[in-house]
């Protein structure tokens, strides 16, 4: 048994010391009252029905450490919400830790929703839904489109 341990730690060791990157994922819930298309870097894109979210996954790649900021059609306009201010600062960064969820071992997942204001609302995980979250939002946010 001891033995086992031992070579579990040995095979695991390496992985954390070699700084396995976390996925960081942007769980987005749609309050809009009607669908919604978002688009992402590669140019894929994923509709979400009213009530609904999608999670986009992000790992950060050496020279390119963020996600710009989410793209999104509701009806026939379309809206850009950036995820860093115009200091380059991450609106999440002065965010408390509690908007931030640890989902399984390697990933942190952030939770946004879209409403009807067009406004894109940081969501706390334990109360995913709007009406709790729009009173009491975090510095940067709630985020315009652009």
């Amino acid at each position: 048994m001891k033995l086992a341990k031992l070579i579990t730690f040995l095979v695991l060791c390496p992985l954390v010391l070699n700084g396995c990157v976390p996925t960081l994922s942007h769980q987005l819930y749609n309050y809009t009252g009607a669908s919604i298309t978002i688009y992402d870097r590669q140019g894929t894109t994923a509709v979400v029905e009213n009530t609904t979210s999608h999670a986009i996954a992000f790992v950060p790649q050496p020279g390119n450490n963020q996600i710009e900021g989410f793209l999104i059609r509701i009806g026939n306009k379309q809206c850009f919400y950036p995820l860093y201010d115009l200091r380059g600062e991450y609106h999440m960064d002065h965010t408390p830790g509690s908007y931030f969820e640890q989902v399984g071992l390697n990933r942190v997942q952030v939770n946004f929703g879209v409403d009807k204001d067009g406004k894109l609302y940081a969501l706390n995980p334990r109360s995913k839904s709007l009406g709790a979250n729009k009173t009491s939002q975090p510095t940067g946010f709630p985020v315009h489109p652009q």
